[in-house]
C-alpha cells in the first residue's frame, strides 16, 4: 500500500531520531562501562602498591602471606632466624609512649626512646580450636652488639610463655602478656649500640594444644638461638612473625 509523502518524511523523521537516541545511549554506556572498570584497576593499583597491613591490624594473615614472607627474607630472617612457615593469625604489637601508643608496623624505623616500656598485644586466629591454645611471643635483636659485627646469635629482649588464647573475634582487645602469661625473660628496653639501625624481629609461637611450657626464668639473653628454643620446647610453629628497625 502506498504512504503520502508527507507521511513517510515523518517516519524517516522519527526512525532517525530514535537511532540517534540509541547511539548517544550506546556511547554514554561504553563511556560509563570504562569509567567504572577503571575505578576497580586502580584500587587494585594502589593496593598492590600499599601492600602494607592497615594499622588496625598490622600484620594480617594468609592474604599478607606472600608479601609477608618476601619482606622477612629481604630482611635475612628467613631463612636465617625462621624456616619458612605459613602465617595464620593476625599480632597487633603496641607500644605506650609519652605521645600515646605506637602500634608497630612491619619493616618500619622507631626511635628507641619510643620502645622503652614493655609492649601490649592482641592475638586472632581465625579458628575455633585457638581458644584452647597457648601462644608464645619472643623479641629479639638481630644485629648485637653492632650490625657490622653481630655475635653467634640473637640477642633476647623479651620472651612470654603461656599466653592465652584469642577470642573468635577479629577484635581481639589488647592484653599485657607479663600479666597473663608466664615471663621467662621480661622486656629489656630497645638501647642499640652504634650508629647503624638494628633488626628487631618478632614471633609469635603457637603452643601445642594442652601445652604448657615450663621454661625457667632467665637473664642470660646473649646468643638466643630461636631454632634451638623451637627444638627444646613444646611450640608447635610459628603463625606470625614481623621486624622493625630502630636506632638512637
Amino acid at each position: 500500500m502506498a504512504h503520502p509523502g508527507g507521511e513517510k518524511s515523518e517516519m524517516a523523521g522519527e526512525e532517525a531520531s530514535t537511532q540517534g537516541r540509541i547511539e548517544e545511549q550506546t556511547a554514554a554506556s561504553t563511556q560509563g562501562g570504562t569509567a567504572t572498570s577503571a575505578g576497580p584497576r586502580t584500587q587494585v593499583e594502589e593496593s598492590s602498591q600499599t601492600d602494607q597491613p592497615a594499622p588496625s591490624t598490622p600484620f594480617a594473615s594468609t592474604t599478607a602471606s606472600p608479601t609477608l614472607m618476601s619482606e622477612l627474607e629481604a630482611a635475612g630472617i628467613v631463612p636465617d632466624v625462621l624456616d619458612t612457615f605459613n602465617p595464620s593469625a593476625q599480632l597487633n604489637l603496641v607500644f605506650g609512649t609519652d605521645k600515646g601508643t605506637l602500634q608497630i608496623e612491619n619493616g618500619e624505623r622507631y626511635a628507641s626512646a619510643d620502645l622503652k616500656s614493655s609492649p601490649m598485644l592482641s592475638i586472632h586466629e581465625n579458628f575455633v580450636e585457638a581458644q584452647s591454645h597457648l601462644y608464645t611471643v619472643v623479641l629479639v635483636d638481630l644485629d648485637s652488639p653492632d650490625p657490622t659485627n653481630p655475635g653467634n646469635g640473637e640477642y633476647l629482649h623479651w620472651l612470654v610463655t603461656n599466653i592465652p588464647g584469642p577470642q573468635a573475634t577479629s577484635d581481639a582487645a589488647l592484653m599485657d602478656p607479663a600479666k597473663v602469661g608466664k615471663v621467662v625473660a621480661s622486656y629489656e628496653p630497645i638501647q642499640p649500640k652504634g650508629d647503624l639501625p638494628h633488626r628487631y624481629a618478632f614471633v609469635l609461637f603457637r603452643q601445642r594444644p594442652t601445652a604448657v611450657l615450663d621454661i625457667p626464668s632467665t637473664d642470660d639473653r646473649r646468643q638466643f638461638k630461636m631454632s634451638s628454643f623451637l627444638m627444646s620446647s613444646a611450640v608447635a610453629a610459628p603463625v606470625m612473625a614481623g621486624y622493625f628497625t630502630s636506632s638512637h
